[in-house]
């Protein structure tokens, strides 16, 4: 075999002419040939549309912006089509079972526990869910929860039953707001929000930081006094109190002027985190967009020659 290479070498000798050149010239030459060809990255970070930097805003929107810029102009203007998720749905039938309930409340009709199960049935049962066992459960769990926040001191109103889904347009700070409150109660001296949570159970914690909660006292403190504000948990039948300070709305005006700044800059880079993992547009996104790259070994063998070899690498904002 040492034969025949050395045989090979003394055939080709004069024949091929090489010279060396500095590294770092060959690493961004290897690189810039390397560059992705797709242009789904340059499509992403198009100028965001008119409409997406001037309109109002909502509690979800923001957190969405806050969260990703990107993901928040993607979910705007590519509006990718997909089916709504169980929990969604699920969450959708709920809501419309309690606002039925309250509505009979406030007008001395009170529904009993039977029917109000009954009105959550026929709600889900319109629901696009293909999994037999999924929907069974979920109509398991809506029936019990149901039943059993019902039967509890947390489904007596505070005061008054005032409003009901109420919708609202509001400016906080220069910057349009609108949102949709489940139920608002109207006691002595202020207003009570309730939200109704249908998936995991929200903490104190997360109730006292709650930006959506923020701005729902932000918005309803136009009319009078806010009280509490409530997230009411229906998978285990709690209710999560909170208050707001006039320091803690203060710091919610300021996370909304500068999540609206941005927006109305065109603010729109892509902000990687944990929240990737079930970001709808992960397989798109620039940040996480696998790009094929050339990799280079800066290693001389004993001729003093450098080895090259390929790898995928996760492509890095640019």
């Amino acid at each position: 075999m040492r034969k025949l290479i050395a045989a090979s070498a003394k055939a080709l000798k004069g024949c091929v002419d090489f010279q060396l050149l500095p590294t770092s010239e060959v690493v961004a030459g290897i690189h810039r040939t390397a560059a992705p060809s797709t242009r789904l990255a340059d499509w992403m970070r198009l100028p965001a549309l008119p409409q997406t930097t001037k309109r109002r805003l909502s509690a979800s929107a923001i957190e969405r912006y806050v969260r990703c810029p990107l993901s928040y102009k993607l979910e705007l203007e590519w509006r990718l089509p997909e089916e709504p998720a169980a929990s969604t749905q699920y969450g959708a039938a709920m809501h419309s079972a309690l606002l039925v309930y309250f509505d009979g409340v406030r007008k001395g009709r009170r529904m009993s526990a039977e029917d109000v199960v009954g009105y959550f049935l026929d709600q889900f049962g319109k629901a696009k869910i293909e999994d037999a066992l999924q929907r069974h459960l979920y109509e398991r769990d809506g029936t019990q929860q149901i039943q059993t926040f019902l039967e509890s001191p947390d489904a007596v109103p505070h005061g008054r039953v005032a409003m009901l889904e109420h919708t609202f347009q509001s400016e906080v700070a220069g910057t349009g707001l609108t949102g949709r409150i489940d139920r608002v109660d109207e006691t002595d001296d202020g207003y009570v929000i309730v939200d109704y949570k249908t998936g995991n159970p929200k903490s104190q914690e997360l109730a006292d930081k709650s930006l959506q909660l923020s701005i729902y006292a932000l918005a309803m403190s136009k009319r009078g006094p806010v009280k509490a504000l409530i997230f009411q948990n229906m998978a285990d039948n709690t209710a999560i109190v909170s208050q707001r300070s006039p320091e803690s709305l203060r710091k919610a005006e300021a996370t909304i002027e500068r999540a609206a700044a941005g927006i109305l800059e065109g603010a729109f880079e892509p902000t990687p985190g944990t929240h990737c993992n079930w970001c709808g547009y992960r397989s798109i996104c620039p940040v996480k967009e696998l790009k094929p790259r050339l990799a280079i070994e800066n290693a001389a063998d004993a001729n003093g020659q450098l080895r090259f070899w390929a790898e995928p690498m996760l492509a890095r904002k640019n």
